[in-house]
């Protein structure tokens, strides 16, 4: 039986594919903070949020949202953020809410996939072979390591999911949902750079049982394992603890 592991295939440009994605252009990622509800019109899911996962892909130390160094291409096209064996480093993982009222609930899922580099469709035959082709790493609460999140060499271990607190989410506060996670290099990518992708998605699931979930958002960032760390050039003596190794 062909293993297909659940992950969002993104083998064209980033903009053309996050696109088709998640349901058309209208529903596109955008990197505004201004963006007008979606609340009429021909439309069939309107858009509800926006996700956003940023490392920290200059290497300086520090992770910004505003610096083009830092987004884009650099995090969408191999070899996406390098990490060494043993190093971990912080993302940052930004959700907003464009609109509140809303039946149901809203999920943050992190999804954690390998990439098949050397096949057009991406995909592996079965999750030994794509153990055996990619690098490894694993997705860590915190940087104290103290709740495993992810791992891309386990089965069970490859999406995460958080539903959001309403409450929260109306006070202005991230809702339930992490602000940051901490990725661990832990096997190199021999083959193909840019081989693991994770993918940060917002899912709508209406609270009717006739009407079927929807991924709102989709931000995505590839990683290459090496076997040593790549130069870093810190702007802060890295005083913001974006790089941990061991």
């Amino acid at each position: 039986m062909k293993f297909t592991a659940p992950k969002i295939k993104i083998l064209a440009t980033p903009a053309i594919i996050l696109s088709l994605l998640i349901g058309g252009p209208h529903l596109a990622q955008d990197k505004s903070d201004s963006r007008p509800l979606l609340r009429k019109g021909p439309l069939k899911n309107p858009r509800l949020t926006k996700v956003d996962i940023d490392g920290d892909m200059n290497y300086d130390g520090v992770i910004d949202n505003d610096d083009p160094a830092d987004n884009g291409r650099h995090q969408t096209t191999p070899p996406g953020l390098q990490l060494a064996v043993g190093e971990l480093s912080k993302m940052v993982v930004r959700f907003k809410a464009y609109d509140l009222d809303y039946d149901g609930e809203l999920i943050l899922k992190l999804e954690l996939s390998g990439i098949n580099r050397a096949d057009p469709t991406g995909d592996f035959s079965s999750l030994a072979e794509e153990n055996k082709s990619t690098g490894r790493i694993r997705v860590w609460k915190d940087a104290k390591k103290s709740v495993l999140l992810l791992d891309s060499s386990d089965a069970d271990k490859r999406v995460v999911e958080w539903v959001g607190d309403r409450d929260k989410l109306e006070s202005g506060v991230p809702g339930g949902f992490p602000r940051t996670v901490y990725v661990e290099g832990v096997g190199i990518s021999n083959e193909f750079d840019g081989d693991l992708r994770l993918s940060l998605m917002s899912v709508y699931k209406p609270a009717s049982a006739k009407k079927e979930p929807y991924i709102d958002a989709v931000d995505h960032i590839l990683v290459t394992v090496r076997s040593k760390a790549i130069q870093k050039d810190f702007v802060n003596n890295n005083a913001e603890a974006v790089w941990v190794t061991k």
